[in-house]
């Protein structure tokens, strides 16, 4: 097992700016181990790209060296590859492509194009939430996210659904934006929620909006168009929860669907 990252200073003697993810899959490979290697693979879709097995610490670690080296040029050539061989084609590599877009110093409209020419790499939950996690958005950013969010949201294709309702998730379960959620979560709902991985996204988000906003999310899940699968995995993330009391998850189990068949 690869020792803990922390303890090791940065070294940049790695990074080949001529081929970024050829030079992040030398460096990262060592910490391959086979058993999380196997343990990652069991959770992610059977498609999703390959999976070396190395732990985020030290994924981290690596991205902390990139941008020590230049982490704008590092990720353009990540994300827009000059050969074929030098694709960016690995779960942990799409892993450190998110961190960069979220970690980098640059003006928010280019994190914005970042995230669209990365959109097209997100093939699992597991790249799709790192990168909704590591963007965070200051206030005067979020309408903006907001926005580009309702896009991909408007989007026929399953991960760039997932992207939106995970986006909302991390940065919009808030006073002053949870009716708009919701009422996108329905209008997601009316069109049909037909991908697993986002039907799993939209029983996670409104598990967080009830424990945040649980008064408007309460109304909604009282009244919606909700397919049966997608709400009652809602209503079982949040029993699932320690943050909800005994009383309030008996009411929720209570509202459970029989599911129709069809």
């Amino acid at each position: 097992m690869a020792k803990f990252s922390k303890q090791k200073p940065l070294d940049v003697s790695w990074i080949n700016l001529h081929d970024p993810a050829g030079s992040l899959r030398k460096r990262l490979h060592p910490y391959a181990e086979p058993i999380y290697r196997e343990f990652v693979s069991n959770a992610l879709p059977k498609n999703s790209c390959e999976i070396l097995g190395v732990r985020v610490a030290e994924i981290r670690l690596s991205v902390k060296e990139a941008i020590e080296a230049g982490g704008e040029q590092f990720l353009n050539g990540l994300l827009f590859p000059k050969k074929r061989s030098s694709k960016l084609d690995f779960c942990e590599g799409r892993m450190a492509a998110a961190f960069l877009i979220g970690q980098l110093k640059f003006d928010f409209d280019k994190r914005l194009d970042a995230i669209t020419a990365f959109l097209p790499l997100v093939d699992s939950w597991c790249v799709c939430d790192t990168l909704c996690a590591a963007v965070k958005p200051k206030p005067f950013e979020k309408p903006d996210l907001w926005d580009y969010v309702g896009m991909c949201l408007a989007s026929e294709k399953p991960y760039d659904q997932r992207v939106a309702v995970v986006m909302m998730l991390k940065h919009f379960i808030l006073p002053n934006y949870i009716d708009e959620v919701l009422e996108r979560v329905e209008n997601l709902a009316e069109r049909g929620i037909a991908e697993h991985t986002v039907s799993m996204g939209v029983a996670w988000l409104l598990c967080e909006a009830f424990i945040k906003q649980p008064d408007a999310t309460m109304n909604y899940l009282e009244r919606n168009s909700l397919d049966d699968a997608t709400f009652n995995r809602a209503l079982q993330k949040i029993c699932d929860s320690f943050r909800v009391d005994s009383a309030t998850k008996k009411e929720i189990r209570a509202m459970k669907r029989a599911q129709r068949q069809r």
